[in-house]
């Protein structure tokens, strides 16, 4: 668990992960690193930059806003499976945005409107219910590739469609494990 209760953790954390940051770029740039080991290392490089620039923002505002600072990441390598990934280990202030903005509302039909029959079967209202969720899933991962896309082209100034298309599978795959999970 990544807190930083005090400015002395969090001040020790953001330095230890930029010293973490700093090697392992230097080893990523040496000849002769397998490829496996660099993408194995470019994931945790990912990890450590984003955690980096988080803790930078978690220092300042302990120090000067005395703030207790919420965890961004909670071990994302000891994932059991990409739903854990997601929804409780990575980036966990931007999945807590996105659950509140577009995957709640989207369940409690707040933006897309319910069918309220009585009549309706209770296998019917479970099988809409799952439907909902499944909905919810893909268009969250599916803005968050949109969103990607929107910061890949401020940075390059074009568009690259790897980060839309990454996400956008996300939602899918997810759903099958689920699914996997269900009849195992």
């Amino acid at each position: 668990d990544e807190t930083g209760d005090t400015a002395f953790e969090a001040a020790v954390d953001f330095f230890f992960k930029l010293c973490c940051l700093a090697l392992l770029l230097t080893v990523i740039q040496k000849e002769g690193v397998p490829r496996l080991a660099q993408e194995v290392l470019y994931a945790f490089g990912l990890y450590l930059f984003i955690a980096v620039i988080m803790d930078c923002f978690g220092v300042v505002s302990v120090l000067i806003l005395n703030l207790e600072v919420a965890p961004h990441f909670d071990r994302p390598f000891l994932s059991s499976s990409l739903t854990d990934f997601w929804s409780r280990r990575w980036n966990l202030n931007t999945g807590y945005t996105m659950r509140f903005l577009i995957y709640d509302p989207i369940c409690e039909g707040r933006l897309i409107a319910k069918q309220n029959d009585p009549t309706e079967e209770v296998e019917q209202r479970i099988q809409i219910s799952q439907r909902r969720r499944a909905v919810a899933l893909c268009t969250s991962f599916l803005v968050s590739g949109i969103l990607h896309e929107i910061f890949i082209i401020y940075l390059r100034g074009r568009i690259s469609g790897y980060w839309l298309a990454f996400f956008a599978v996300q939602g899918p795959v997810i759903l099958i494990e689920s699914i996997g999970r269900r009849w195992l």
